[in-house]
């Protein structure tokens, strides 16, 4: 949705994502929506991540990581993780990619969505105009 505001970061389309995960090696997941987003549902094994101290490698907790580490970066649609994904590239960091369509096309597609340890069949549809976009 946001490839050209986002052109210098790379996208990831759900079905490669969803193959990196079933590889067994699986990108380190970023969540960049709000935690009242997360908690309704988030992408199974994904760590929810605040843009707004995001210069701040130690509150996010990825101090230490390798700079190289596959990092897939998703918000409702694209945006507010391309914004993430373009912080963290700025940050040095060289294997980052924006997940495209978001969380959105994730579930639109039928792929699974997660709260806690379940599954659960609905996502955050961040606002009324947003929310139109979630099957």
């Amino acid at each position: 949705m946001y490839e050209r505001k986002f052109a210098d970061v790379p996208m990831i389309s759900p079905d490669s994502l969803a193959a990196a995960i079933a590889s067994g090696k699986p990108p380190l997941l970023l969540d960049t929506r709000t935690p009242e987003e997360f908690a309704v549902s988030h992408l199974k094994g994904a760590r929810r991540v605040d843009p707004a101290t995001l210069a701040d490698l130690q509150e996010i907790d990825l101090a230490g990581t390798d700079p190289d580490q596959p990092i897939v970066a998703y918000c409702s649609v694209g945006y507010r993780s391309g914004i993430v994904a373009r912080q963290l590239q700025e940050l040095g960091f060289t294997n980052v990619r924006n997940l495209y369509g978001g969380i959105f096309l994730w579930h639109n597609q039928g792929r699974q969505v997660w709260a806690g340890n379940q599954v659960v069949g609905e996502v955050h549809p961040y606002d009324w105009v947003w929310g139109q976009f979630l099957r």
